[in-house]
């Protein structure tokens, strides 16, 4: 067992913390907003924090919103964990060391998760504010998470990829995104290295070929979970229209802008997180 997946095994048995049945990636907004939902929530206790700073062979996260820390809570004996940020590509970081903080909870046994992200609408009728499903996914970086030597323990070398994202949970996510009053569609996600927004030439692009939102995250971790056999759900929420797209097109996009809007659904949308994971016990 490597030395991150060590400690991480190490820590939960110290602190007297199960091994978690589903783990939640929370992208930008709704990242930042955890610390207060779990003020208004009374269900779910939480049982102790892991920053990424802490484990060997985890970089910490450079990116605004995104405290990489992993937050374990419990209820009735189950564990739920939380991962408050994540890595990116654009930081200066390989895909491996982008889904490190994935893959070694994977190893050791977590087979269920939920991406979340915050990205920009393709789309004229998916509005920001919006939420989309991530049916399915491009990876449009030209890099990918299992380049180079391929651990047969862990993953074949050419795994399949015909059901990236898992339907059952994505309709649980569905179901529980709905009830709490948050418009949802369906769509793609493709993946892009960032760190600069898309032109409006590449929104159109993407746009023409049928994708719902773009991102700078997600595809290389729904790739390595996939690889290695995890379940994975998807939301994005869709924090502004894609250059070009919205009403005031002259309008120029900050990742400012998509942390605040992140933050204003944020509760909605944590909450429905909280509710599927009930489902997914």
């Amino acid at each position: 067992m490597e030395n991150s997946a060590l400690k991480i095994k190490e820590w939960l048995n110290s602190h007297k913390i199960a091994l978690p049945f589903l783990h939640v990636v929370l992208g930008s907004g709704l990242a930042s907003s955890l610390d207060e939902y779990e003020k208004t929530q009374k269900d779910w206790t939480l049982k102790g924090v892991l920053p990424f700073s802490e484990i060997p062979g985890i970089n910490p996260s450079t990116a605004p919103g995104h405290s990489a820390v992993y937050k374990f809570y419990e209820k009735n004996g189950k564990t739920l964990s939380f991962q408050t940020g994540r890595l990116h590509g654009y930081e200066g970081n390989s895909p491996q060391s982008v889904v490190k903080p994935l893959t070694v909870l994977c190893d050791l046994g977590v087979q269920k998760f939920i991406l979340t992200n915050a990205a920009g609408s393709l789309q004229t009728h998916m509005k920001a504010g919006s939420a989309m499903i991530i049916d399915d996914q491009v990876n449009m970086t030209g890099l990918n998470p299992l380049t180079g030597p391929n651990d047969e323990k862990k993953g074949p070398r050419f795994p399949d990829m015909s059901k990236c994202y898992s339907p059952g949970i994505n309709e649980i996510l569905k179901k529980n995104l709905l009830q709490k009053k948050v418009e949802v569609h369906h769509g793609t996600y493709i993946g892009v290295n960032g760190p600069c927004f898309e032109t409006a030439a590449e929104v159109k692009l993407f746009s023409n070929w049928g994708m719902g939102a773009v991102g700078m995250s997600t595809v290389f971790e729904a790739i390595a979970l996939r690889h290695r056999g995890g379940e994975v759900g998807g939301i994005s929420f869709l924090a502004n229209m894609g250059t070009g797209l919205a009403e005031k097109a002259h309008e120029k996009l900050s990742g400012e802008e998509v942390l605040e809007e992140g933050k204003k659904k944020a509760p909605l949308i944590l909450s429905a997180i909280f509710m599927s994971a009930e489902e997914l016990i």
